[in-house]
């Protein structure tokens, strides 16, 4: 959670205020447009090593600090002006992708490197999340309709370098990276000692006849090989789109699990099951982002091991880590890594084709976002734990136990697999219920004022709401009934 103050304050400094009287027209030469343009110019030029690396994005971390909300307010911007901020930010977060080209080191200035520009491109996704909402409200569209990777302007970007249009141009062997709207989904996607904004991956196929199908890992049935219209269905908040960069390859590791999966599902009359381990080395079991990467172990016979850099776990989060199902301990806490979602981003050997979001959630997931930052962060600073009480523990063991009754099970094959065992599924039910009382707070607070509110803000309001309920009698409090040290 390294980006928590920068980023926090990136956000505010751009969003705090309710309303302005500086009804000034920005120039070229105001101090966002100046920042933005600063770093498509820096990271056109790229760098040289891993120290460059580092000195350039935390440059660029302290110019947004120093920023305040009357230079970067973005209700003084007119559409066009809006605009050209989206581009040149997505522009920028195009050419940072390429500092990682050649620094394939594994030292630990490398992964430092790996790290400030993680932070850096989320910021910069953030803040563009910001400038599509308000496009979308000044254009006065938020009532429409948004189909997944379909559309035009703010909510469909496009790298330069490709065509597309929409789903009729995606390639046999994409890949895509989806953020769902779940708390889970917030989970998995800040897990990891990076944060990221990611919680999916799904393989995309096209067979001899030109049909596009996905093959995917979802926690609830496990691995599934399914037509176009099932994954757009999903209705995810975001999705970009990328490519590897031998397509022959791509398109032969995207073959290989599609049918690798449809086979299993046919055969066996049940879905391969979801791998709550995230161990990726081995493939009985699948996870989402394994999916991609069996695929490319296999066809290149283990020469490509996808991603490039990997996730890695915070030890103060072990027992939390180990009840989600995922397989680390205090004796392999250093050397396990894993596939989080939002790695792939950062391998070279890929390109980012496209860039989709539906505006009307990305408040929801910045706010999901925001509530599983800080309930990370009390787990690993103040000890805070998940506490399931009497009834949800009988309740995940009722459903278990459900799951296994051949009359019934079917209707429950979607809400959770037979692999899933109770103190896991407790696990998703308290998450939830956690999730929701921290999100209310953030949504009464977000009624109260007429601008989206900040990291730093919703930091604030989820801190203020800890500690007075941590004050409060454990039968009158929300928080702590449930959560607590």
């Amino acid at each position: 959670m390294k980006l928590i103050a920068v980023l926090s304050l990136l956000l505010s400094t751009l969003f705090l205020a309710c309303q302005s009287n500086n009804e000034r027209i920005p120039t070229s030469h105001d101090p966002l447009t100046k920042v933005l343009k600063a770093i498509q110019v820096e990271s056109e030029q790229g760098v040289e090593s891993y120290k460059e690396c580092i000195e350039k994005t935390t440059k660029h971390y302290q110019t947004f600090f120093n920023l305040n909300h009357e230079e970067t307010l973005l209700e003084n911007y007119s559409i066009a002006q809006l605009e050209s901020l989206l581009d040149s930010s997505f522009k920028s977060r195009l050419n940072i992708l390429k500092v990682l080209k050649g620094l394939n080191g594994q030292t630990t200035e490398a992964y430092k490197c790996f790290s400030s520009v993680r932070d850096l491109t989320r910021a910069l996704r953030y803040f563009e999340d910001y400038v599509v909402e308000k496009l979308e409200v000044t254009n006065q569209k938020t009532n429409k309709e948004y189909t997944t990777l379909e559309g035009e302007g703010s909510i469909l970007l496009v790298n330069p370098k490709y065509t597309f249009t929409g789903h009729k141009d995606l390639k046999s062997g994409d890949v895509i990276l989806s953020r769902g709207n779940a708390y889970t989904s917030a989970a998995i996607a800040r897990i990891g000692t990076i944060d990221a904004q990611f919680s999916h991956v799904t393989s995309v196929y096209r067979d001899e006849k030109g049909v596009l199908h996905t093959t995917e890992a979802h926690i609830e049935i496990g691995s599934v090989a399914m037509p176009w219209k099932v994954h757009v269905d999903q209705g995810n908040a975001r999705e970009v789109v990328f490519r590897y960069k031998d397509i022959k390859i791509a398109h032969e590791a995207a073959k290989f699990v599609f049918e690798r999966v449809k086979k299993f599902s046919r055969t066996h009359k049940h879905n391969i099951n979801y791998d709550f381990t995230m161990d990726y080395k081995n493939n009985s079991d699948l996870f989402c982002s394994e999916v991609v990467s069996s695929g490319f172990s296999k066809i290149t016979e283990n020469k490509v091991d996808i991603p490039r850099y990997k996730t890695k776990f915070d030890a103060r989060l072990i027992p939390f880590l180990k009840n989600i199902g995922i397989g680390v301990t205090r004796s392999n806490i250093n050397q396990f890594k894993t596939f989080g979602p939002g790695d792939l981003e950062f391998d070279d050997r890929f390109d980012l084709v496209a860039e989709w979001r539906k505006p009307t959630k990305l408040k929801g997931i910045r706010m999901k976002d925001a509530v599983l930052s800080k309930m990370y962060e009390w787990m690993a600073s103040k000890r805070y734990k998940l506490r399931q009480g009497i009834k949800i523990p009988l309740s995940a063991r009722l459903a278990w136990l459900t799951r296994r009754i051949p009359l019934v099970k079917k209707s429950l094959v979607e809400k959770f697999p037979l692999n899933m065992k109770p103190k896991l599924l407790g696990t998703f039910l308290i998450l939830d219920e956690v999730g929701d009382i921290l999100l209310a707070e953030l949504e009464k607070r977000q009624a109260e004022v007429s601008y989206p509110l900040s990291f730093k803000e919703m930091y604030r309001v989820l801190e203020d709401f800890r500690e007075k309920d941590s004050k409060l009698k454990r039968r009158k409090s929300k928080l702590h009934k449930k959560f607590r040290p």
